[in-house]
């Protein structure tokens, strides 16, 4: 079952690759790509691991989009590397994400984890969003992983079974002067990965402000950089980040 869904995921990636490409022939395609640099990476709550560059890259048309997303501590030897494919239409998004966290290091038999002979430390999620409009942006948003290894718990029977560990999202966007700003917070319902060592049932996962501007380097350069502060009661933690886009 595991590399049948493996398959899947991958086989879903390149054929939406191969459906994307065929449509530069009729559509308008757009390629973005670019990096942050911040100060530590924190995911949903998370800690990760400290100061990050987080390269990524997508390939976008009709609708359909296919990228990549990665991150290598600048200290340590962090990698990870994330496939995604989505669909946008109007205010509604779904994406399948394929996340491989466990880049770096050793397994327990001395051999180095890497990412095609390292299959259990891939993680799949489907994400579907819906922002009510450009000009009231509210945005709401459900992840949930639906197969890995380490998703898995032990049953009262001993079984391995998947937890679906799941982050419901709900922020809103607006301004101050030149600074923009998104206040979020995000629930989970059951027991996952977002809880930290003797937590169950629903928890408030984060409450995350971010603050973003331009800053004006020279009179034709202007630096985007971001802040933010977390609070994680799910895990008993809290963050601030610093972070550089280019």
């Amino acid at each position: 079952m595991k590399t049948t869904l493996k398959r899947t995921a991958l086989a879903a990636f390149f054929a939406v690759a191969a459906t994307s490409a065929t449509f530069a022939q009729e559509s308008r395609v757009s390629f973005d790509a670019g990096a942050n640099l911040v100060s530590s990476y924190i995911l949903r709550g998370i800690s990760m691991t400290g100061a990050s560059v987080q390269p990524s890259m997508s390939l976008s048309a009709s609708g359909f989009s296919v990228g990549a997303l990665g991150s290598a501590s600048v200290v340590g030897d962090h990698h990870e590397l994330d496939l995604f494919v989505s669909y946008k239409i109007g205010g509604f998004s779904i994406a399948v994400v394929d996340y491989w966290w466990n880049g770096g290091g050793y397994n327990l038999d001395g051999t180095p984890k890497t990412y095609f002979g390292n299959r259990d430390g891939h993680w799949y999620e489907v994400c579907l969003n819906y922002t009510v409009s450009e000009s009231f942006p509210l945005s709401f948003g459900v992840n949930t992983m639906f197969a890995g290894k380490e998703d898995r718990k032990l049953n009262d029977d001993g079984d391995l079974v998947q937890r679906y560990s799941t982050y419901i999202t709900a922020s809103y966007l607006f301004s101050v002067g030149d600074v923009d700003l998104s206040l979020g917070v995000a629930v989970t319902p059951w027991e996952g990965v977002y809880h930290v060592a003797g937590k169950t049932g629903f928890e408030v996962a984060t409450v995350t402000l971010q603050a973003s501007k331009k800053l004006k380097v020279t009179e034709s350069y202007s630096l985007p950089i971001f802040m933010q502060v977390i609070a994680a009661p799910s895990q008993d933690n809290a963050h601030f980040v610093f972070g550089i886009k280019f």
